[in-house]
């Protein structure tokens, strides 16, 4: 299967709508090229990455994160009830919700404003996948206060990688993101892969452009006609990777629903209650994790 390459330039062009359509339609994922991200150098962005998870261990579980403090350094993340082979920052610069901050000026501001970049280019990209629909992107679905949020990823290398859905440990459990979409900064390691016709496809790791992935928000709003992609990510036995993904997520009071005219596949899915189910399973087994398919009608 061949990854469709938007280019982030031409979102308005009636080809590139085209094109849009057939990516999302189609796989529920794609790269985007021509950005913007580059001005923020990139290089840079992804030295300060690696810098944070080589600090000592003791350093990054000063910052570690909780239920109650959801924001800052994690080691022991479950997907699908399974342990990830990996470590996380996460980053939100909302007040209500506090990102607990190395004592670094330069990563602050570096994670700032690549948060604040992405979060431009993620809503602009999403208003485009919109037009496509014929929908119009209310801006009540972000406000009073969007909830999305950035990751630095480090996945080490793991004794014993998995090699099917039964044995051995992944980098992250195959599973869909829960919000509207993700935008994907990788290194030059692939690792991420995404279910194409029962078969798992790899994805290039290409730093120079964003792997896009749509999320289960947008799988309702747009009534199945887009889906959001399962997908996993692959440890290694002797190579590390790191990555950083950005969430665009509505505000926590956002009623999701069908937006089209077509009998609706979907009962509201209020994002707060989606968001709180899915993030309580980060931390603990509590049975089987709350999914986009139980709001089906």
């Amino acid at each position: 299967m061949q990854i469709e390459t938007i280019d982030y330039r031409r979102l308005a062009e009636p080809d590139t709508q085209q094109q849009l359509a057939r990516a999302c339609q189609q796989a529920g994922f794609f790269a985007l090229s021509h950005h913007g991200l580059e001005a923020l150098r990139k290089d840079d962005f992804l030295h300060h990455c690696t810098s944070f998870f080589q600090a000592p261990k003791a350093a990054k579980l000063a910052l570690e994160r909780s239920a109650e403090n959801p924001f800052g350094f994690y080691d022991k993340e479950l997907t699908k009830n399974q342990p990830d082979w990996k470590e996380v920052f996460d980053i939100s610069l909302s007040e209500e919700t506090p990102t607990r901050w190395p004592s670094d000026p330069a990563f602050v501001q570096q994670m700032t404003a690549w948060s604040e970049a992405c979060h431009e280019v993620a809503m602009q990209l999403l208003g485009a996948i919109f037009n496509t629909l014929d929908f119009k992107l209310e801006p009540e679905f972000f406000a009073p206060e969007h909830t999305s949020f950035l990751r630095l990823n480090y996945y080490p290398p793991c004794p014993a990688p998995a090699t099917d859905e039964s044995e051995g440990a992944f980098g992250v459990s195959h599973h869909t993101d829960a919000g509207a979409l993700t935008l994907l900064q990788q290194d030059s390691i692939a690792g991420l892969q995404f279910l194409v016709d029962g078969q798992w496809l790899t994805a290039p790791a290409n730093p120079e452009v964003l792997m896009v992935n749509l999320g289960d928000m947008l799988q309702v709003w747009s009534n199945d006609k887009y889906q959001a992609p399962l997908h996993r990510v692959l440890a290694s036995s002797d190579t590390e990777r790191y990555s950083a993904p950005y969430f665009l997520n509505p505000a926590y009071s956002c009623d999701c629903a069908p937006l089209t005219s077509d009998t609706p596949k979907y009962g509201v899915v209020n994002w707060g209650e989606f968001r709180r189910g899915r993030a309580d399973g980060d931390f603990a087994d509590y049975g089987e994790e709350i999914q986009i398919s139980q709001y089906r009608l």
